[in-house]
């Protein structure tokens, strides 16, 4: 089970490389973690539909961040795999500190990577294999090995007493297809541990919403089973089936504020009109139906300290079109 939940930050990586090579979005660091990985492994062929998804994916992550950042604030990214968001963000704002967070096998095989490849990562310096900074106009990046099944207060007295990390600044956490693939006991001790820190903690999260009585979320399912055998009966994916699954979840484990939409919602309202007709003159695409399936079946979903919060971090997406809840009360907005 870990070996396939592992090897999925490699898909992430192969879906990415394939949409900046056919000029969805740019990222000049993504193709050195796939040279990485494409020596060991044959690259598959990425659909167009899958392109554009993952394109959708990192425009509306990067919305969320860019709207997030600040002086003086901190980035933690579970489950981070071979993200890049450090390296393309961190000119943005100074003495931001970012962390990525993953399976000690995942943290050493990028930085080698990265070691492999200093001229490309300009403005980094490596400390040791364990406890690392990368830093570049004033932002630095730490890799932490830790299985986000473990206790989370375990991971932030790490994050605290070896990595700088401080509970009292602003902080984003990033969850991309991370929570679908824990147990669901997991996530609701991870999200619970956090709230207590909330008023200076939020929350971005990417998963899949395979819906109670949907034929194509079965297919969904079906897939995940089959290719990479990565879900149990316990695990989030199946059991937070629906955007309102995961509001709840949230708001039970005690924030205060969640808000979120499906994908085809934040692909519209967060993407510029010349942003979506870039992605359309890069690669015909003639399943449209079937794109706006999928995208109807992940969310992006946020938990805040309030709704001011929410404000913040989706500016520019229309709040009639999301879903809301907070603590004690459940409407739409």
């Amino acid at each position: 089970m870990d070996t396939s939940i592992i090897a999925t930050a490699d898909d992430a990586v192969f879906t990415k490389n394939a949409a900046v090579q056919a000029g969805y979005y740019e990222d000049p660091y993504i193709s050195y973690f796939y040279n990485g990985i494409a020596t060991a492994h044959q690259s598959p062929h990425i659909q167009p539909i899958i392109k554009r998804g993952t394109h959708a994916r990192v425009m509306c992550v990067d919305h969320v961040i860019s709207n997030f950042l600040e002086e003086n604030c901190q980035i933690v990214i579970l489950g981070a795999g071979n993200d890049t968001n450090y390296f393309r963000h961190r000119k943005q704002k100074k003495n931001v500190v970012w962390f990525e967070v993953d399976h000690e096998i995942v943290v050493k095989n990028k930085l080698r990577t990265i070691q492999q490849n200093s001229l490309a990562f300009d403005d980094v310096q490596i400390e040791d294999t364990k406890i690392v900074s990368m830093t570049g106009s004033s932002s630095s990046c730490h890799l932490i090995s830790h299985d986000l099944r473990e206790s989370p207060k375990l991971l932030l007295d790490k994050m605290v007493n070896d990595h700088e990390f401080s509970v009292s600044k602003r902080t984003l956490f990033i969850a991309e297809c991370v929570q679908m693939y824990m147990e669901e006991s997991c996530t609701r001790t991870l999200w619970e541990h956090f709230a207590k820190e909330q008023q200076q903690f939020s929350v971005v999260l990417y998963d899949p919403i395979l819906g109670q009585n949907s034929q194509f979320g079965r297919i969904m399912e079906q897939n995940l089973h089959c290719k990479r055998k990565v879900l149990t009966k316990h695990s989030s994916g199946l059991e937070t089936r629906t955007l309102e699954h995961h509001l709840d979840k949230f708001i039970s484990s005690g924030w205060n504020f969640a808000m979120g939409c499906d994908m085809w919602t934040a692909y519209q309202y967060f993407l510029t009109n010349e942003e979506r007709q870039k992605a359309n003159a890069c690669e015909f695409l003639d399943e449209i139906e079937e794109w706006m399936l999928i995208m109807q079946h992940y969310c992006l979903v946020i938990a805040v300290p309030s709704k001011e919060h929410a404000a913040l971090l989706l500016r520019g997406l229309d709040p009639l079109r999301c879903l809301s809840k907070k603590k004690c009360t459940s409407k739409h907005v």
